[in-house]
């Protein structure tokens, strides 16, 4: 699905990470994707909001900073 986003529009990853950062913390909990989500009028099982979470939250501190965020969301770069 990331691949498929990022091939059809160019979003900004900062406006990307504000919009889902509606309390302006400067890092996203599970809560914060809970709430962007349901905004799409999606309702995933709780189950499949963790495993989504646990994929942007590498260092599992309970918390995505910025850079995780960036991480997640960055399609991998070819090293040719």
């Amino acid at each position: 699905m990331r691949q498929r986003i990022c091939n059809k529009i160019r979003i900004n990853n900062f406006t990307a990470f504000s919009a889902i950062d509606e309390h302006n913390r400067g890092v996203l909990t599970v809560d914060d994707f809970r709430n962007f989500i349901k905004k799409a009028n999606i309702y995933p099982i709780e189950k499949d909001l963790n495993l989504l979470y646990e994929r942007f939250d590498k260092d599992e501190d309970k918390v995505v900073t910025y850079e995780e965020f960036v991480a997640a969301v960055t399609p991998f770069m070819s090293s040719d």
